[in-house]
């Protein structure tokens, strides 16, 4: 428990409030005024410039596949590229991959978790606000 407390010290002593700003700049409000006068416009060049990369980076459904080490394995290889082909379709990856990369734009991290559930992966996002890792684990779950 100690740990985890400095953990969530260290995050809300800083980057909460840091998350918070960076939020608010992407969806187009003023968070650090410099200078005084009337006029108060906000040009949403952030909001701009990160959904054109996330539709360049993270356009479409992610895909890779494994390759056989030897002759014998090409069947089974064929069968598991099948398998996690739909894998990634039923878990609706393209979309989940452009909220992964929003994240890691916006906060500089992004986090999926997965876990097995009704007889096949299950792939989420994590809000980096409420992710903290504990030191002690093995293993990180969703739960």
């Amino acid at each position: 428990m100690k740990l985890y407390d400095n953990a969530k010290k260290y995050v809300d002593t800083g980057h909460r409030s840091n998350w918070d700003n960076y939020f608010r700049v992407y969806k187009g409000q003023r968070v650090i005024r410099n200078y005084e006068g009337v006029s108060d416009p906000v040009i949403r060049e952030s909001h701009t410039i990160i959904e054109t990369l996330v539709a360049n980076i993270a356009s479409g459904n992610p895909k890779f596949h494994f390759l056989p080490t030897n002759e014998e394995q090409i069947h089974d290889v064929e069968v598991m590229n099948e398998m996690l082909d739909y894998y990634m379709e039923d878990n609706h990856m393209g979309l989940k991959n452009q909220e992964w990369v929003r994240d890691m734009l916006l906060y500089g991290t992004g986090v999926l978790g997965a876990e097995w559930k009704n007889g096949k992966p299950f792939i989420f996002n994590i809000p980096l606000r409420d992710f903290f890792v504990d030191p002690t684990s093995t293993i990180v779950t969703g739960k």
